[in-house]
């Protein structure tokens, strides 16, 4: 029997999990939920148990930015989840899922558990990114942070990294730059004008560089990345 504290993390849960206002993928998640329930091998047994065992649904990482905006969690989307997962219980489950007890995000490298594996369910995000859904799994859960991250969610993907090396390429080159200009002040009178402003443009990047990692980290966001 599910307790009100197994509902509200189970609610938490799939408000942190599922691509915002989308129904069939806050089903799907909450089908896998209940399903680790029932498996009873290598999950745990009560509802609230499964959704905070550690490193498996990444929103509550004590270091994930998300773990805050659940724990907050209020509004219209997240008092659908709250009857989503109350239905769900009280169906024993959706079953739309085919016993799925693994997905991933399609957004993110393949996990090594997924590689020779099918999906056996497909939610597909506003986006065009999609949750794949796996019954076929039996690999054992991540136990460190890094083998989670390395499965299951590499950063090396997400626009934030991409926007972080965009900006120490940049600034590489307006360093070298400056560097050069130096160099040839001797020979070139305008060099020294040149010298004298590059570091305020080694300046700018890296301001341009922060403005767009904070840009793509609001971004990945929406789409749901942690």
């Amino acid at each position: 029997m599910a307790t009100n504290y197994d509902l509200d993390v189970f609610a938490r849960t799939i408000y942190g999990e599922a691509e915002a206002n989308n129904k069939a993928d806050a089903v799907a998640i909450a089908d896998v939920i209940l399903n680790r329930k029932k498996n009873g091998k290598q999950w745990p047994n009560t509802i609230a148990e499964v959704c905070l065992q550690p490193w498996q649904f990444s929103c509550w990482n004590t270091n994930d930015p998300n773990r805050d905006r659940i724990i907050s969690a209020n509004g219209k989307w997240f008092n659908e989840c709250e009857k989503i997962a109350k239905d769900a219980v009280n169906l024993n489950g959706y079953n739309v899922t085919k016993g799925a007890t693994h997905y991933y995000a399609t957004f993110i490298k393949k996990p090594k558990w997924a590689k020779g594996h099918k999906p056996c369910y497909v939610v597909t995000h506003k986006n065009g990114n999609e949750h794949l859904f796996f019954n076929d799994i039996d690999t054992p859960a991540p136990e460190t942070a890094q083998e989670s991250l390395e499965q299951i969610k590499p950063l090396s993907g997400s626009g934030t990294i991409k926007a972080a090396r965009a900006g120490i390429v940049g600034a590489s080159a307006v360093g070298v730059a400056a560097e050069t200009v130096e160099q040839l002040q001797p020979a070139l009178p305008i060099a020294q004008t040149l010298a004298q402003y590059a570091p305020w443009g080694l300046v700018a990047i890296l301001a341009a560089a922060i403005g767009y990692m904070a840009w793509r980290r609001i971004a990945d966001r929406a789409e749901g990345l942690r």
